[in-house]
């Protein structure tokens, strides 16, 4: 997530006075999130300051970036709005014209538009949200909450068993990323199904269990969801690996109507 008037420090101390505290920094190099200890923020309720030196394309004195590590261990990194991943103190200084891809591709997707995480308590990693960075309720679907990111559609939302979200009250399960949601314009569930069936990626069908790779299916969200009265169409696929990709509308923003646009 992004902020205005990026100050690591100064971020640092206003964490701190939400217990959580600041771990060791480090020079980083492409890729090393992985094999520090505590992941990238240093654990739960842990912030860590990482700088990305020259050889990983940060700045020549380093380019600050933050990372912090929420009560289920799932890190957040904090950055300038300018922030494009690249050079410059604030990490903005990126191609002025971006390397297209190598293939025009078969779906053209305009922004992300959420993402669904999978916790341990959902009541409370939304307060901790709420708390630390204001963030206002979007929309509902049922007892999960789509807390907004930004002036625009994009929302954050938290599942799991103590809020009960769209896990029903079932058991706690490590928290994870659940899926992200990407937007398009003239979204049309049945010619996206097609087009995605030209790359490989079949209907999951009426298969029982985990979903496997490369399949796609679209759920319909019902009224006591917070979906309209004849369903909102919310389309996933998975990729190679089998992570839940979920494709809408540019619209959409968690709510009711056949798009999943009418939010609060």
């Amino acid at each position: 997530m992004t902020v205005e008037n990026f100050n690591a420090d100064r971020i640092i101390a206003m964490l701190a006075q939400h217990g959580i505290r600041k771990g060791d920094t480090i020079q980083a190099a492409p890729g090393d999130g992985g094999r520090l200890t505590g992941g990238a923020s240093g654990g739960p309720m842990h912030v860590r300051l990482r700088v990305r030196k020259p050889e990983a394309g940060g700045a020549k004195e380093g380019t600050p970036e933050l990372y912090v590590g929420d009560p289920d261990g799932i890190v957040v990194q904090l950055q300038d709005t300018t922030y494009c991943g690249g050079a410059g103190v604030l990490g903005n200084v990126c191609e002025t014209r971006p390397e297209p891809s190598a293939t025009k591709g078969r779906l053209a997707v305009k922004d992300l538009s959420h993402v669904t995480i999978s916790v341990s308590d959902a009541d409370r990693s939304n307060r901790f949200y709420q708390d630390l960075f204001g963030l206002p309720i979007r929309s509902r679907q049922g007892a999960s909450l789509g807390l907004g990111v930004g002036p625009g559609v994009m929302f954050v939302m938290f599942i799991g068993a103590a809020g009960a979200g769209r896990s029903g009250g079932s058991a706690a399960r490590p928290a994870s990323i659940n899926h992200v949601c990407m937007s398009m314009e003239h979204f049309n569930p049945d010619d996206i199904l097609k087009t995605l069936a030209t790359y490989g990626i079949s209907p999951r069908g009426d298969a029982p269990g985990p979903v496997g790779p490369m399949k796609s299916y679209v759920s319909m969200r019902m009224p006591n969801r917070g979906g309209a009265p004849e369903g909102t169409p919310e389309l996933y696929f998975t990729d190679p690996d089998g992570l839940l990709v979920q494709l809408q509308d540019a619209s959409y923003c968690g709510g009711g109507g056949f798009l999943g646009n009418q939010c609060g």
